[in-house]
């Protein structure tokens, strides 16, 4: 795994193929302030692109992976929804309770409500990202389309990602103005939501020669998504944002005595029971929040997993870890990914030999405080924070003796060294 520094403007390139056969609505109307301004004829696939999230986890809960990584390029899942809303040429009702419908099977006169989905769980078409950087769909037979008949109706794209986090009822809730999986989490996996937008180098690229009627509703995003932006390569690209902090952990052993020490257990208490908002009619919604409305901090273990990389016969194991004087170990198991909070509560297990010779064990509670300075040198506290990381380094001295230090990256921006409070309440429970 790699610390990341910068946002990567690589994009992923999806290309739907094998639509319905093309057909023009015989009621169609070319607008009348229209120069040149012509009907599609022939079906427009589905063209997708994605900013690049850093990393994301492998899909079987293995933590925070480097995207170099070949297994997770193979299995890393994104599912992707596509939702009719309003603009100048449609104004009526809409409801995310409505799956894919080819248009072609739909009422007359009905229009497509939902454009990408997957027909049998509703869960979003579920896409991969190849080797060749093409997000492409798990079941190649899926082929979805731009409506032909209301080629100015506008669509919003969807996507998350949620490696193997357990789902409440294995189904996503459908509700009219919103779609929500109720999942729990438990440290390892990198929950990730999209929401599609244009880009500036998008808008610069669209030809002000083509129809003065189309670049003026182009510009406006009032046929941002639709039949024919899509026909004129104007893709969705979706700004995948990680909803989770990450957290690594190292250890350094100090002095002698630290050879006597062996960590047994390290954990976090946090809110594992989340409602994710994968789609909805105001991106305000999306990303996580309380199914109730008061937290249940439950126990997150830093787990390491046990078999090959290539993630045949895997699991998650707690691991007993021991540092000798001058050693460091770093990135130890595969880190922890949480919620933003604003502090956490920090627990460590240890045992050691005494010098009576019995092996003794105790647990010592941190609190886990993200401590910086202003630009005036006072010292502040902010959140933990979605999309960005932070190291922290146990100091091992001897007996029932360790300190902390914490750094914090951001993903987005360059590295900001703080200490960790240690002045912070330290109470051993054993």
């Amino acid at each position: 795994m790699k610390n990341i520094i910068a946002i990567s403007a690589l994009l992923f390139l999806m290309v739907l193929t094998g639509c319905d056969e093309s057909y023009i609505s015989p009621t169609y109307v070319v607008p009348s302030d229209s120069i040149a301004y012509d009907p599609v004829k022939d079906p427009v696939p589905v063209i997708m692109s994605m900013n690049d999230p850093f990393y994301v986890t492998a899909s079987r809960g293995a933590g925070a992976i480097s995207p170099e990584n070949p297994f997770v390029k193979e299995n890393a899942i994104f599912h992707v929804y596509s939702f009719l809303t309003n603009n100048f040429a449609y104004s009526g009702e809409i409801d995310y309770r409505n799956g894919y419908v080819p248009e072609s099977e739909l009422p007359s006169g009905k229009p497509m409500q939902c454009l990408v989905d997957d027909p049998e769980t509703g869960m979003g078409a579920a896409t991969k990202l190849q080797e060749n950087g093409i997000l492409d769909f798990v079941d190649y037979n899926a082929s979805f389309c731009y409506s032909q008949i209301n080629q100015e109706y506008k669509y919003n794209f969807f996507a998350y990602h949620i490696d193997d986090a357990i789902i409440d009822g294995g189904r996503a809730v459908r509700e009219k103005d919103n779609v929500y999986l109720d999942i729990k989490i438990d440290g390892t996996q990198d929950v990730i939501s999209a929401v599609a937008k244009l880009t500036d180098k998008q808008f610069e690229n669209v030809d002000p020669n083509d129809d003065k009627w189309l670049f003026a509703n182009i510009l406006n995003r009032e046929l941002v998504f639709s039949t024919l932006t899509g026909h004129r390569f104007i893709v969705p690209v979706f700004e995948a944002k990680h909803c989770l902090a990450r957290f690594k952990f190292n250890l350094q052993g100090e002095d002698a005595m630290s050879d006597a020490i062996y960590v047994q257990d390290i954990y976090i208490k946090a809110q594992r029971d989340w409602r994710f908002t994968v789609a909805a009619d105001n991106v305000e919604k999306l990303g996580l929040s309380l199914p109730d409305s008061q937290e249940n901090l439950q126990e997150v273990h830093l787990c390491d997993e046990i078999g090959e990389v290539d993630g045949s016969v895997t699991s998650l194991e707690q691991y007993t870890y021991h540092v000798s004087k001058g050693e460091t170990l770093s990135n130890i198991g595969l880190g922890m990914l949480l919620p933003p909070r604003e502090a956490y509560d920090l627990y460590i297990k240890c045992a050691y030999i005494s010098p009576d010779g019995k092996e003794r064990s105790y647990v010592a509670r941190y609190a886990l405080n993200y401590r910086t300075t202003d630009e005036d040198g006072h010292v502040v506290y902010k959140p933990f924070e979605a999309g960005s990381e932070y190291n922290i380094t146990m100091h091992v001295f001897g007996y029932q003796n360790i300190q902390l230090s914490m750094e914090g990256l951001g993903w987005e921006q360059a590295p900001d060294d703080i200490p960790f409070d240690n002045d912070g309440e330290v109470e051993f429970l054993e």
